[in-house]
């Protein structure tokens, strides 16, 4: 991407924290939005769609930023990937942070990637920056809008990794810390292995959105006698929450000793053989 004058974008570049940086690049929500307007635009007539080609054309800007944009999705997942199997387990998640604070930087010495860091604090931003990148009046060069979309995927996808949500692009990543093991020791009955099995959960139950699927790795390490009490819903919520939103009521039915709902499910079977190797 082209530097701002002088670099004096660079020289401003702003101290984000880790709230600010979800509100500028967690941009799950955004995908969807901009998938459902493609999907209906897509649906139109062909007249209709013709009409979008039009620079004069109302919404051409918009459907434009979203054919752009998600058509760089995932595609920093091999860098990642990469950076990962290069680096020692201990190190990961400080290189991970490191290379997104960097790739932060960069964006924000340049224009384009000033104007991201402003508009996406405000609702409906992304429609100001279509008009920003793809208006009639705009002179951004295509090579610094691919870029620029192909930085903030990557810094997305990296915040997505940090927050423990990696495998939800195949990223087999989970930087469990200290604390969450020493939480999840008041449960387990050998706490020499409380971190392995904890990363064994998070393997089987990240992203995992239905009560039954959500439930069921939890469940078979209870029926292979891993715990010496249920795990509360209050701890499952913090430690899962963000990747597998369920009630407290789901969650106990699923998980109560008498549940019936796996008696056959032949991957729950699988399930408690792998966690019987902790006992």
């Amino acid at each position: 991407m082209t530097d701002a004058p002088y670099s004096e974008a660079r020289s401003r570049t702003p101290h984000l924290n880790e709230e600010d940086i979800r509100k500028l690049f967690d941009i799950t929500e955004l995908r969807k939005t901009l998938y459902a307007l493609l999907k209906e635009s897509l649906s139109s007539t062909w007249q209709n769609a013709q009409e979008l080609f039009d620079l004069k054309a109302e919404g051409r800007a918009e459907w434009v930023f979203a054919s752009r944009l998600l058509s760089c999705y995932k595609t920093s997942v091999p860098q990642i990937n990469y950076l990962l199997e290069s680096t020692p387990p201990e190190l990961r998640l400080t290189e991970l942070t490191q290379e997104r604070d960097e790739l932060i930087s960069r964006l924000a010495g340049t224009m384009a990637g000033m104007r991201w860091m402003k508009h996406m604090r405000v609702a409906d931003g992304w429609r100001f920056m279509a008009v920003h990148l793809f208006g009639q009046q705009s002179r951004i060069s295509q090579d610094d809008i691919q870029e620029l979309f192909t930085t903030i995927d990557q810094i997305a996808i990296l915040t997505d990794v940090i927050r423990g949500r990696g495998r939800l692009y195949g990223i087999d990543f989970k930087a469990i810390n200290d604390e969450q093991v020493e939480a999840f020791k008041e449960y387990c009955r050998d706490t020499s292995k409380a971190r392995a099995i904890l990363d064994e959960l998070h393997k089987d139950t990240d992203g995992k959105d239905a009560p039954k699927r959500s439930c069921r790795a939890i469940r078979a390490a209870i029926t292979a006698g891993l715990f010496y009490n249920r795990p509360t819903y209050e701890w499952f919520k913090q430690e899962f929450g963000e990747l597998c939103k369920i009630d407290s009521t789901s969650y106990y039915d699923y998980t109560k000793e008498d549940c019936d709902k796996y008696d056959k499910d032949t991957l729950f079977g699988e399930l408690v053989k792998k966690f019987r190797k902790f006992t």
